[in-house]
């Protein structure tokens, strides 16, 4: 379902998958990583993400302040 994952997501997960299931049929090597989890984590702390990351929080908080428009949804179907 769409709330828990997405097709981008889903492809991902499945094409390593079927690189693990390879390997683990062919004992063959699994391919490096183009992004190490420490570029990435340095990368999401630096102070540029950090600022816009504190911007889209404060603008998601305000907008969940607000009450949610009423809904015109005929009930009877």
């Amino acid at each position: 379902h769409h709330i828990v994952t997405d097709g981008w997501t889903v492809n991902i997960l499945s094409r390593e998958l079927e690189t693990l299931y390879a390997a683990a049929c062919k004992e063959d090597v699994l391919p490096p990583l183009h992004l190490q989890y420490k570029v990435y984590a340095h990368f999401m702390n630096s102070p540029a993400v950090v600022e816009n990351l504190a911007l889209n929080r404060q603008y998601w908080q305000q907008q969940s302040t607000r009450p949610a428009p009423w809904l015109a949804v005929p009930l009877d179907f």
